[in-house]
């Protein structure tokens, strides 16, 4: 599984984020518009590098989640409520366009961020990118072990539940298995999940120049 981990994934603040993208592990590219873009948009690994440039919808502003990748394998989402848009924030959006402008796979079927080594065709691994870089990254940084993608997603609940962000707007950005219990009374309105989205954006890439 692209999301498997050793133990539960450690918790971090704004700060520490900050702190481990300035590591010599994760601030060059295609690393730092990885964990940048999966902080801003709450992404599960597997999702994220299931993700190509036609899910990345500029005109309605908005990421498209289909797919997400498996033990290497490309395969369905996670759960149903999985599969689902989500706002791309101006920032985040000029991130993605940046990153395709340098990157050699940027037709609209290469994966956002694809395997210089196995082919245009097959994504990075991000078992391999969590092992090697976030977590080394983390421990050398003195900020513990059990840094990974997860953690990144905690970090992004977290942001949106101190922020301000009704429940039913949270499950609809975070697309858990279980919105439906509480999204049945009326999905969030694409203007509150995009202002919640925008606020967390703007706290994490405010000192990430």
């Amino acid at each position: 599984d692209a999301d498997k981990r050793v133990r539960d994934p450690r918790m971090l603040t704004v700060v520490q984020f900050h702190r481990l993208l300035r590591h010599r592990l994760l601030k060059a590219e295609p690393f730092r518009t990885m964990v940048l873009v999966a902080l801003c948009l709450g992404f599960r690994c597997s999702e994220l590098f299931a993700l190509t440039w036609s899910d990345v919808d500029r005109q309605r502003r908005a990421v498209d989640v289909n797919r997400g990748v498996v033990c290497n394998e490309i395969d369905e989402t996670k759960t149903p409520s999985s599969k689902a848009p989500l706002p791309l924030a101006p920032e985040v959006l000029q991130l993605l366009s940046n990153w395709r402008q340098r990157s050699p796979f940027n037709a609209s079927d290469d994966f956002v961020f694809t395997s210089p080594r196995r082919g245009r065709k097959v994504p990075c691994n991000p078992h391999s990118i969590q092992q090697n870089r976030i977590r080394v990254a983390g421990l050398e940084m003195g900020l513990g072990d059990g840094i990974g993608w997860h953690a990144f997603r905690h970090l992004y609940c977290t942001l949106l539940d101190d922020l301000g962000a009704p429940l039913r707007v949270q499950q609809t950005l975070m697309r858990h298995k279980h919105a439906k219990t509480t999204l049945k009374y009326g999905g969030a309105l694409e203007k509150s999940t995009r202002r919640a989205n925008q606020k967390v954006v703007t706290l994490v890439l405010r000192k990430a120049v």
